[in-house]
């Protein structure tokens, strides 16, 4: 078995270690069964009484051993939190440029809590998606707010250029009048970056765009608005 196959302690506030703890559980799923079926001590434990809650004032029976309806549950969990485990790990890279990743996995992950939450297949899935829902907004709030500077990366990546962020804005369910605010709050700064890079170097006192690289570099940002290109970033995040 690899690494995986053990199980560690669940942490509280740690979605990534949930994550771990149930893939690992699930290499003992038959385990499970089999003990259930045949280690008298084992289903003696679940029988036995234990105090609840913080306060440990009320005796209840522990909760096991795992039925299938609890695999099931588990199965939607690791589905639901292996993009939250993979997110960080790439925001955990060392020797790998994230910054023309980071707007596009923040986004995508937004939008898959919020369709857990409109997701009433699962009822204990949408309570913690609301749960995380109310934690994601106390840190990131909403994304028109966000430093412009973060976009810039996924920006000044030749695939998505701004037709990425305002995709982005539109499954996020933002007003059009917002989303072309943002564009348009975006392309400044990149110019004042541009001015300052191509200011680098030279003897001459800092010089501004003239007209032509300024109709050209809004050219590239923009894009061809082609429908095969538009296409591509619409199923990247859905």
């Amino acid at each position: 078995m690899d690494n995986m196959a053990n199980i560690p302690l669940d942490v509280a506030t740690r979605w990534n270690v949930t994550y771990k703890m149930l893939v690992g559980a699930f290499n003992y799923k038959n385990v499970f069964a089999r003990m259930a079926d045949e280690n008298a001590p084992f289903v003696a434990y679940f029988n036995e009484l234990e105090r609840d809650g913080e306060k440990k004032k009320n005796l209840v029976k522990r909760v096991g051993p795992p039925t299938e309806s609890d695999w099931e549950n588990a199965q939607a969990f690791v589905h639901f939190l292996k993009e939250f485990y993979e997110t960080t790990l790439k925001f955990s890279a060392t020797k790998t440029c994230i910054s023309n990743i980071m707007f596009t996995e923040l986004v995508g992950l937004q939008v898959e809590i919020e369709r857990k939450i409109k997701d009433e297949g699962n009822e204990t899935l949408q309570k913690v998606a609301s749960s995380m829902k109310l934690k994601w907004d106390k840190y990131w709030g909403s994304f028109e707010g966000v430093n412009k500077l973060a976009f810039i990366g996924n920006v000044l990546d030749p695939r998505w250029k701004l037709a990425l962020l305002k995709i982005s804005f539109y499954n996020l369910e933002s007003e059009p009048s917002k989303v072309e605010t943002i564009g348009d709050e975006v392309k400044p700064a990149l110019l004042t970056l541009y001015n300052e890079y191509k200011g680098v170097g030279t003897l001459g006192p800092l010089q501004t765009l003239d007209e032509g690289d300024k109709e050209g570099l809004e050219d590239a940002l923009d894009g061809d608005g082609d429908d095969a290109h538009s296409q591509m970033l619409r199923e990247m995040l859905l």
